[in-house]
């Protein structure tokens, strides 16, 4: 056998250390009698802080539930759970204020005589008993606990049938993680197999407890220790900033933690596929999914440095690995994909990545935070990581009770910690699958659907061609790509009804898909080819949704008819804002009480209508941004070519028009992207035109600029002749 190289052995540490077989540095022993207090430790410091300020909220409930079939002995399996709480301590502790009120202790107490309620619902059938059920879940996972009184294991037992029933375990992650929930589950089937038997519990009784780690960590961290594990989190994570992904919601000024789930599986043949790939380049699948998951947030938000969360199970050392508690901490993984890589060069980033942060994994996340002191941002729920990839390498343990079958599945709690977080494991069968955790505040179902999609795409194209520059890899599965192809494929006159495109930007996208090197607009004796426009609406719209355009964001357009205008207008409606088309050429007045009426925080114009003394735009609100296009062509063309993915729905507003002169309060007209679609589309079939046809818009001196006349020919097919435009040069 070939002996290991220096990068392999590693890797391999670092592997062994997150499988929980440690090296023996700085072994864990039992904690100094420091009295009926012991320390918090860091994980279980940030959870309990974050209760204090919200003791209401159930974010880090964590629940599952067990379906059992067969003859159950309900106090045979109550009395496995006394023995359990009994076993592990941190399952019966309480915490509390620090005396002098810093921090938080935590306080070990009795064995309790646990209680396992039953609910009896055998008269309940079928719909009905289903209904009682998710009740009942609900309720229990959406009730808090009392850190200071409560157990931290909360068992209630639906009885469904006389052989089935339905145990719902709820625990509080101040006690637990998910490797938790599998010593958990492994306990319970040697125990019940036992005590159905008559005979004594066969679990070794536990060398350590929980407190004793707890202990240990302060120690081990020592304020010299910290800072030079620092040292590496503030290279890493020097002038960072929150990854601003397309959610299909405008972000609330407040978060709730309300949530949705949705399940997402991978199977085999990609998982094989990308294992291999993976292996190729010396690194792990986790590697290879973090790789490709930023591919994805990045053709999503349009930047190219991504923050990604990987929860850590924390457990480097052997002495913890039979321990019930919470271990998990979270390492922010930065990937840098500026100059275009290949998957390949970015999968090799993914594994020094993680490698560096592995090796650094003993610093809290909390201690992390506060020295990089990353974009703040009161709108997020936590601070640097909004999107979070965890697959688990836990050990899976079947149990076998006698004459009853034993099938575990993860509850719900409708909350969100982060944005988005996608919680993976590899199954038996070779596929991976898991749940995803999203904001309802910010995700739409169907926007994280099409994200999970986009994930499995870009992982079958870095498979097959994994050399293929990353913003360059297929984003639509072949299904989806066949749709979107038909419905694009007619002009909007030929289209059937409620299949044409419902979106502004969708109709002018048909033609530059049909034919993207005709001309769509001749300016001042420049041509533009549908290709160019399109092309150059994308790269501003990555750019628009990094400066915070989304949907129902109004971004008014000031500037003159020209290429360029259409590009600006294009460019929201593709981000997902509400163009505010202004004429330039009306009264600076009118114009200057339009952007203070829309509330806007960004206008686009250019140059010479920025200066235009007439208008006096610098003297607006100094907190709008003035955006002068015809300056920054360098600056757009580092955001991506293709198409940002669609967040406007036919419902939301694509266009608001102040179509008369100002008198007293300005008041806009809003249109919604289904109405202006059907006007256009029944202009194109009112008024035909035929692809390449000139047609030059009317001279009119409307404060919104006519908006139709410039849009109108582009949804046909078209050109549009501008007489007397300005140079373009986005």
């Amino acid at each position: 056998m070939r002996p290991l190289s220096a990068e392999q052995r590693k890797l391999l540490d670092r592997l062994l250390d997150r499988q929980g077989i440690g090296r023996g540095d700085a072994r864990i022993t039992r904690a100094a009698d420091n009295g009926p207090e012991l320390p918090l430790s860091f994980a279980q410091q940030r959870i309990w802080y974050l209760n204090r300020m919200l003791p209401q909220e159930t974010m880090y409930n964590v629940a599952g539930a067990a379906r059992l079939r067969g003859d159950l002995d309900v106090e045979v399996m109550r009395r496995c759970l006394v023995e359990i709480v009994r076993r592990h301590e941190v399952l019966r502790t309480t915490y509390h204020p620090a005396p002098g009120g810093k921090g938080g202790v935590q306080r070990v107490n009795g064995v309790p005589d646990l209680a396992l309620p039953v609910v009896d619902l055998r008269d309940l059938r079928g719909p009905a008993q289903e209904t009682a059920v998710g009740e009942y879940c609900a309720r229990e996972t959406s009730r808090p606990f009392d850190l200071e009184n409560d157990l931290m294991l909360r068992p209630v037992l639906l009885r469904l049938a006389d052989d089935e029933h339905l145990m719902i375990l709820c625990q509080h992650h101040v006690a637990t993680d998910g490797w938790s929930l599998n010593i958990l589950i492994r306990e319970v089937g040697a125990l019940y197999g036992a005590f159905s038997a008559g005979e004594e519990s066969p679990l070794e009784p536990l060398a350590l407890q929980y407190g004793d780690f707890a202990a240990w960590q302060r120690d081990y961290l020592t304020p010299e220790k910290m800072d030079q594990e620092l040292e590496y989190w503030k290279d890493r994570l020097h002038e960072t900033r929150l990854v601003d992904a397309a959610t299909g919601l405008p972000r609330p000024t407040v978060l709730t933690w309300d949530g949705g789930t949705l399940h997402y599986r991978m199977p085999a043949e990609l998982v094989s596929g990308l294992t291999r790939l993976a292996e190729a380049e010396r690194a792990t699948p986790y590697m290879a999914l973090v790789a490709a998951y930023s591919v994805v947030l990045a053709r999503w938000s349009g930047q190219d440095d991504i923050i990604i969360g990987c929860p850590i199970a924390g457990r480097t050392r052997g002495e913890i690995a039979p321990l019930i508690g919470c271990f998990l901490n979270e390492l922010p993984l930065r990937l840098n994909l500026k100059g275009d890589p290949t998957y390949r060069e970015l999968l090799g980033q993914a594994r020094d990545v993680c490698l560096g942060a592995y090796d650094h994994q003993d610093v809290p996340f909390e201690k992390i935070v506060e020295e990089v002191n990353p974009e703040r941002d009161a709108m997020s729920h936590a601070p640097l990581v909004r999107h979070q990839l965890g697959l688990h390498n836990e050990p899976k343990y079947r149990i076998d009770l006698p004459g009853v079958s034993f099938e575990v599945a993860t509850l719900s709690t409708n909350t969100a910690r982060f944005d988005l977080e996608v919680d993976l494991t590899v199954e038996d069968d070779g596929d991976i699958s898991g749940m995803v955790y999203y904001s309802t505040d910010l995700y739409r179902e169907d926007v994280v659907q099409r994200m999970l999609d986009r994930l499995t795409t870009v992982v079958a194209g870095a498979i097959d061609n994994p050399d293929s520059t990353v913003w360059r890899l297929p984003l639509l599965g072949e299904a989806e790509h066949q749709t979107i192809t038909t419905e694009l494929a007619g002009t909007p006159a030929e289209a059937v009804p409620g299949t044409a495109p419902d979106t502004v930007h969708a109709l002018v996208e048909a033609w530059a898909d049909r034919t993207p090197d005709a001309v769509a607009v001749f300016d001042r004796g420049t041509p533009w080819t549908y290709r160019e426009l399109d092309v150059r609406a994308n790269r501003l719209a990555y750019w628009l949704r990094h400066l915070g355009v989304g949907v129902d964001k109004p971004v008014p357009v000031v500037l003159p008819p020209s290429a360029l205008r259409l590009v600006a207008i294009l460019a929201v409606l593709k981000a997902g804002g509400t163009a505010v088309p202004v004429n330039p050429a009306h009264r600076g007045a009118d114009v200057r009480a339009v952007l203070a009426d829309t509330t806007a925080k960004l206008v686009l114009t250019d140059g010479d209508t920025l200066l235009d003394p007439a208008l006096k735009l610098a003297e607006a609100d100094a907190s709008i941004r003035m955006l002068a296009l015809d300056t920054v062509g360098e600056r757009i063309e580092d955001y991506p070519a293709d198409r940002p993915e669609p967040v406007a729905t036919p419902q939301d507003l694509a266009v608001l028009s102040y179509a008369k002169k100002i008198s007293g309060t300005p008041a806009g007209l809003g249109s919604t992207h289904a109405g202006v679609a059907h006007r256009l589309t029944w202009m194109s079939e009112r008024f035909p035109l035929r692809p390449g046809e000139g047609v030059l818009p009317r001279d009119r001196a409307a404060l919104d600029a006519s908006p139709w006349d410039l849009l109108w020919p582009l949804t046909a097919g078209a050109t549009l002749v501008v007489a007397d435009g300005v140079p373009a040069t986005v």
